[in-house]
Order: C-alpha cells, then sequence, then structure tokens
C-alpha cells in the first residue's frame, strides 16, 4: 500500500512530494533515534501518511505518524489534545519541525470495518457508541481554535460548477446552507470517523485521526461506511443504502432526513476534495448514485 501512498503524495505536491518521499528514510533514522524507536512495521492502509506501529523503550508498543502537510497535522495534534485519551488514541509526543506524532498503539487494533463485513449491525451500534463518547467528552467544552463545517464547505465555491456532474456541487451547497441553519448542540467532532478510523484497543474500541471539526452529531454520523464495495454493485444498492441509513438514525436519536442529506453534502465535499488533490473521485460518484 505505500504506492498508494507515493500516488497520491507525488499527485497532491508533485515534485515536493517526491522529495519528501526521498527524504523519508532519513526522516525515519532522525526519529527512531529521538523516540528510541526499534522494529519499525509500515501498516498496510496509508494513503495520505506514512505509518509504522514500533516499540519504543519510554512508551513500549507505539504508532508514528508522519505527513507532508503542517496544516493537516496541526489539527490532529490539536484535536488529540482535546480529547486526551476519551475515545481517542493518544498522542505521546510531537515533533512540529518533521511534522510527526508520536501515538500510543491501539492493541490488538483490528479495525470496525473488520467487523462491518460479518455484522454490520453489530458495527453500527459500536460505530454510535464511539460517536457518543466523543461526543459526551466534547460537548459543554471551548471550542476556541477549532473551525466550523462550515469552513470546510467553501470548497462549494472554489471550484466551478460544473467540476461534478449533474450539478452536485449547487445541489449540496444549496443543501449545506439549509442545513447548518437547522444544527444545534454543536461540539468538536472527529470530523472524519469512517470504520478504517475506529481500532479496538485493551480498554475498548477508540477513534484514531481525528481532523477536529465544530458541527452536530448528524455531521458526524454522516461518515459511517454504509455499503462496502461489493454492496454497492448489488442490484439493490439504493434500497440496502437507505434501509442502514435509517437503522443508524434509529440507533442514534438523530432525524433521518437531515442524515441522509449530510451524507449527500459530505460525499460531494469528499469528491471536490478529491479533485483538488489531482485524485479519481468515481467512488464517491457511485454512491451519489444511490440517490438518483
Amino acid at each position: 500500500m505505500i504506492n498508494v501512498l507515493e500516488e497520491n503524495i507525488i499527485n497532491l505536491w508533485r515534485e515536493q512530494g517526491q522529495q519528501w518521499l526521498d527524504d523519508l528514510p532519513a526522516i525515519l533514522a532522525h526519529l527512531s533515534s529521538k523516540w528510541c524507536l526499534t522494529n519499525l512495521r509500515p501498516v498496510d492502509n496509508m494513503s495520505w501518511h506514512f505509518i509504522a506501529r514500533a516499540d519504543s523503550a519510554e512508551f513500549s508498543a507505539v504508532c508514528l505518524k508522519i505527513g507532508l502537510d503542517r496544516d493537516v497535522l496541526k489539527d490532529e495534534s490539536r484535536a488529540l489534545d482535546y480529547f486526551n485519551g476519551q475515545g481517542m488514541v493518544k498522542l505521546l509526543d510531537q515533533d512540529q519541525d518533521y511534522n510527526a506524532l508520536l501515538l500510543k498503539q491501539a492493541i490488538p487494533g483490528q479495525t470496525l470495518k473488520d467487523i462491518a463485513s460479518r455484522d454490520i449491525l453489530l458495527a453500527m451500534g459500536t460505530f454510535n457508541a464511539v460517536v457518543d463518547k466523543l461526543q459526551s467528552h466534547a460537548l459543554g467544552k471551548s471550542q476556541e481554535g477549532f473551525n466550523p463545517v462550515a469552513s470546510w464547505l467553501t470548497v462549494f465555491d472554489r471550484l466551478p460548477n460544473d467540476a461534478l456532474p449533474n450539478q452536485l456541487i449547487p445541489k449540496a451547497s444549496l443543501l449545506s446552507e439549509t442545513l447548518l441553519t437547522r444544527e444545534d448542540s454543536l461540539s468538536v467532532l472527529h470530523g472524519d470517523l469512517h470504520l478504517d478510523n475506529i481500532l479496538s484497543d485493551q480498554a475498548g474500541w477508540i477513534a484514531i485521526d481525528p481532523k477536529g471539526i465544530v458541527g452536530s452529531k448528524a455531521f458526524e454520523l454522516a461518515a459511517f461506511d454504509f455499503l462496502s464495495q461489493d454492496e454497492l454493485r448489488r442490484n439493490n444498492a439504493s434500497e440496502l443504502f437507505l434501509s442502514r441509513v435509517k437503522q443508524l438514525a434509529l440507533l442514534a436519536d438523530v432525524d433521518q432526513s437531515i442524515l441522509l442529506d449530510w451524507i449527500f453534502v459530505r460525499l460531494v465535499l469528499n469528491a471536490c476534495w478529491m479533485i483538488e488533490d489531482n485524485g479519481n473521485p468515481r467512488q464517491f460518484l457511485e454512491l451519489l448514485n444511490l440517490y438518483s
């Protein structure tokens, strides 16, 4: 999977990305020395960051995360500090010069996506429990320093309306304006809580890779992986998708229509980001077809 990381980094950052990839062995050597890390084991699902499990003389089992985008890692560090290990992986240390985070390793570290492939209802219940744990920690705390969801949606203004087919961008832009006026009980959210970002740990299921954004519970829930790629190819994919949206809405006690609308907006948002990152938005467009 490191080839996926290389492709993404080069597509987005071009020469600077290639230089970062070339420098990565030296960066790893420096950080391994600084934090006394041994037995580095890269994970197999890297996309935008280099991530490796490792052993530490001081912290025992850890996870090393290194990125090229300083702002993204800064936002993640702020969110990790905010949640402070409550329903979230624990931040142990960081190196701002190399955009690196040292995290407590989740053990055994199984992803909730693995559970979903066998028992989607169990995965849904676990997902909602993690969302509630994060919400209970965030409600009532200061949101200072975190951006609102509206700041993400400015991408709809940056791209031309025809960057995606079927007037998806103006539809999502208009719908998001309505949704934002109806939001209440805002709190700091993970922001990208798909099933690969929830891992099993000795203390229970925890979230990783937070973005740190202020929004509603429905916006957080809308990141759920409602269909696998195999299910998306079924003739009854739309019916299956809608039934799972209904199940999650009932389980989480949120309005089904609001959840469905936020899913639509998030899919268009992700497709727009993919275009800005010089990637292919196909996977999001396939899911958006379920709305037609």
